[in-house]
């Protein structure tokens, strides 16, 4: 039993910082894909006020406002913003078209589609959509080590401790007076060796 609790420490300790490192992991490719969203988005609308002159910028912003999780919707021309939907930004707040990143739980994109610039701006990911992930290796990586530890205990008591335990009987035998000895044949080499 010894034995099987000092693996459970070593596998506590091994798959602990292994949970940390997927959370992470999961949470930095969720960020990566909400960004490559919010460029999406920030090109397909870019690309709608260009092919629809007709409609005013203003509607065509207001009608996109909120996919993907998009609070705020600009559209540059000449470095100033000429419309706007949702929160409000200022003409220092975006990059260079095509550019996007992330600060204090914001990601914030620039797409050009022609002559028509489109900067959106959205919540970055919560983490929520990680947590299922991560429960997921979590549960994986219990039932392993569980899996691993019921087999550990059987192999090593079938292995080690059921023939230490019959030489300790044989032995004691032999110490109460026994004229024959009767020994395990069961075991590995060197247990058969001593």
């Amino acid at each position: 039993m010894q034995i099987v609790l000092a693996l459970g420490t070593l596998m506590a300790l091994a798959f602990v910082p292994l949970s940390f490192a997927v959370s992470s992991l999961a949470t930095a490719s969720q960020l990566v894909a909400r960004r490559q969203a919010v460029v999406a988005v920030a090109h397909a609308i870019a690309t709608h006020v260009r092919s629809d002159r007709a409609e005013p910028a203003e509607e065509i912003l207001a009608a996109h406002l909120g996919e993907s999780g998009i609070v705020a919707l600009a559209l540059v021309q000449l470095g100033q913003i000429t419309a706007s939907a949702g929160e409000q930004l200022a003409t220092g707040d975006f990059g260079a078209p095509g550019s996007s990143r992330s600060e204090a739980g914001i990601i914030q994109a620039s797409a050009q589609a022609g002559d028509v610039v489109v900067v959106a701006r959205a919540p970055a990911a919560d983490g929520s959509r990680a947590a299922p992930i991560v429960r997921l290796v979590a549960l994986y990586v219990s039932l392993f080590a569980v899996t691993l530890l019921i087999f550990m205990y059987f192999t090593l008591t079938r292995v080690i401790v059921r023939p230490l335990e019959a030489l300790v009987a044989a032995t004691g035998r032999v110490a109460r007076g026994a004229r024959v000895l009767a020994l395990p044949a069961s075991g590995p080499r060197e247990l058969a060796d001593v």
